[in-house]
C-alpha cells in the first residue's frame, strides 16, 4: 500500500544515510515525526491483535479512526514540542504456555502505542545491521523456523567442515524484560542516537514502562512486555551477550556455537569442556548486564540425549544411517494437548453476557487462522508435522461446528448443508462471513529453503 511504500522508503533512506555518515545519528527526531513514519505506526498498532483493547485512558484505535489525521498532528505537535508524556501501562498477568507462572504484560495507551512503533522502525535500520547473525527472535527476515533449521543444519555438520557439536547447553534469561537496566540500555542506544532529545524521550518511556511489581517496584530497570519497542531493545541490550559468546567461538576455532531467540538461547559444543566454557561466559555476561539465567531452565547435555528449544524437541533419528547420526525435532506429545485448549478455548459458545445476533463469527474464524498459521509456520518442519496437524484440524472442525450451531441454531444436517466447502485434495471446511477455517494438512507442504531474508530496506 502507498503508506508501506512511504515507510519503506524512509527506511532505506535512513540505511544509506548512516551507512555513509557513520553512527551516533544527531538528527534522529525529525525521522521520527516524519509523515510517512507516523502513518506506517498508526497501520502496524490498527493491524495488531491488541487495536480493539484499550489503554489505561479507554480509548481504541476504532475511537480514533474518523479523526485520525487530525489526532496524529496533534501527536506530533506535543513530540515536537517536548509535551509528550508517556502513561504508566495497565498491567495484566497471563498464564504462560505450559503452566509455567504468569507472565505481566503491560497494555499501552493509543498515542503511546504509536510513538513506540515510530520509534522502533526509525530505529531498526541503524541497530538491525549491528545484530549478531546468529540471533533470531523479533527480527524483519528471521523467524522460529530459520533458528529451528540452523540448529539442526549445525547438528548435522551442513554448510560446514567442521565435527558436530557433541554437547547442548540450553538456558532461559530470567525475567528479561523486567531486568533490563535504563541506565545501561541508554549508554547503548547513544552508541546510536545522539539526538537528545530521543535520548530523553527514550527514557521517559522506559520510565514509565518500569514493571511494578506486588512487593518491589525498581523504576530504573524494566521494558514493557507488550509494546512493540521492547523486542527491539532486548535485542539492543542483549547483544553485548551475543558478542562474549562469539569470542569464545573465535577463540576456540569454532568450537561453540550460540544461536538466541529474544531471551532463549541453545549453545552447541563440540566438547564438554567447551560446553562449560560457554555456560560460564553467559552466566558472567549475564550478571555484567544485571541480569541471571533461570536455574531450572539451564541444562547441559549430550546432544544424543536431545533438548528442548522454542517449544519442540531436538533428537537423534532412527534408522536413517548406520555411520552417522541425523538430528530433526518433534513437536513434544505433551504440547499438543495445550494447543488443543488453546482452540477450546477461543470457540466457547457465546454467553449470557454476548449477543448471540452481534456475535460476529467470521471475525472469529481470523482469530483463530491466526494461532493456526502461527503454529504452521513454528512446526511446519517438525518430523512429526503431518501427525500434529491432523490432530489441530480435527478439533478446531469439531469446535467450529458446534460453535455455529451454538451461534445459529441449525441442525448439523442443515450446518453441512450451508456452511461445509471442499478444498483441494479431498479436504473440507467451514465457511461463514466469507471467512473460511484454515486447515493445516492442506496446506502444501515446504522445503525448508531461504528461511533467513534480509530486512526489506536494505
Amino acid at each position: 500500500m502507498k503508506s508501506d511504500k512511504g515507510l519503506l522508503a524512509l527506511q532505506r533512506q535512513i540505511y544509506r544515510e548512516t551507512r555513509q555518515a557513520g553512527l551516533p545519528v544527531s538528527q534522529f527526531m525529525h525521522w521520527v515525526v516524519d509523515r510517512r513514519n507516523l502513518e506506517g505506526a498508526w497501520r502496524r498498532v490498527c493491524a495488531a491483535s491488541g487495536a480493539k483493547t484499550p489503554g489505561p485512558d479507554g480509548l481504541t484505535t476504532c475511537d480514533l479512526t474518523r479523526r485520525k489525521d487530525r489526532w496524529l498532528t496533534e501527536l506530533t505537535d506535543l513530540v515536537c514540542r517536548g509535551r509528550y508524556r508517556p502513561a504508566v501501562p495497565r498491567w495484566v498477568d497471563v498464564p504462560k504456555s505450559g503452566g509455567d507462572g504468569t507472565r505481566r504484560l503491560g497494555i499501552l495507551n493509543v498515542a503511546d502505542r504509536v510513538v513506540q512503533a515510530a520509534f522502533k522502525q526509525v530505529l531498526e535500520p541503524l541497530v538491525e545491521p549491528t545484530f549478531s547473525p546468529d540471533s533470531f527472535g523479533f527480527r524483519p527476515g528471521r523467524s522460529v523456523p530459520a533458528a529451528l533449521d540452523v540448529a539442526v543444519n549445525a547438528l548435522n555438520g551442513k554448510r560446514s567442515s567442521s565435527p558436530p557439536y557433541r554437547f547442548l547447553v540450553k538456558l532461559d534469561v530470567a525475567d528479561c524484560f523486567g531486568t533490563i537496566n535504563h541506565q545501561r540500555l541508554e549508554r547503548r542506544l547513544a552508541d546510536f542516537v545522539a539526538d537528545e532529545r530521543a535520548l530523553m524521550l527514550l527514557g521517559r518511556m522506559n520510565r514509565a514502562n518500569a514493571v511494578r511489581k506486588a512487593t518491589l517496584w525498581r523504576p530504573t530497570a524494566g521494558v514493557v512486555q507488550g509494546g512493540s519497542l521492547s523486542p527491539l531493545l532486548c535485542n539492543l541490550y542483549l547483544d553485548a551477550l551475543d558478542r562474549q559468546l562469539q569470542t569464545v567461538a573465535q577463540q576456540s576455532a569454532n568450537g561453540i556455537r550460540a544461536l538466541r531467540y529474544a531471551d532463549d538461547l541453545l549453545i552447541l559444543a563440540r566438547d564438554r569442556r567447551l560446553a562449560n566454557r560457554a555456560l560460564a561466559t553467559a552466566k558472567r555476561g549475564l550478571r555484567g548486564l544485571r541480569q541471571r539465567c533461570r536455574r531450572d531452565k539451564t541444562r547441559l547435555a549430550p546432544a544424543h540425549q536431545g533438548v528442548r528449544w522454542l517449544g519442540v524437541h531436538f533428537l537423534p533419528l532412527e534408522g536413517v544411517s548406520t555411520t552417522s547420526v541425523r538430528f530433526g525435532y518433534e513437536v513434544p506429545r505433551e504440547k499438543l494437548p495445550r494447543m488443543l485448549e488453546r482452540i477450546s478455548e477461543m470457540t466457547i459458545p457465546p454467553n449470557a453476557r454476548i449477543n448471540p445476533a452481534a456475535f460476529d463469527l467470521g471475525q472469529w474464524l481470523v482469530s483463530i487462522n491466526e494461532q493456526l498459521r502461527e503454529w504452521w509456520h513454528a512446526y511446519l518442519f517438525a518430523e512429526n508435522a503431518r501427525h500434529v496437524f491432523r490432530e489441530i484440524d480435527e478439533h478446531a472442525s469439531q469446535r467450529v461446528r458446534d460453535l455455529l450451531r451454538s451461534v445459529s441454531g441449525r441442525s448439523f444436517r442443515r450446518l453441512h448443508a450451508d456452511c461445509r466447502v471442499n478444498l483441494r485434495r479431498g479436504y473440507r471446511t467451514w465457511e461463514i462471513g466469507g471467512q473460511r477455517l484454515l486447515v493445516l494438512s492442506s496446506l502444501a507442504p515446504r522445503a525448508p529453503f531461504r528461511l533467513l531474508h534480509p530486512p526489506p530496506w536494505t
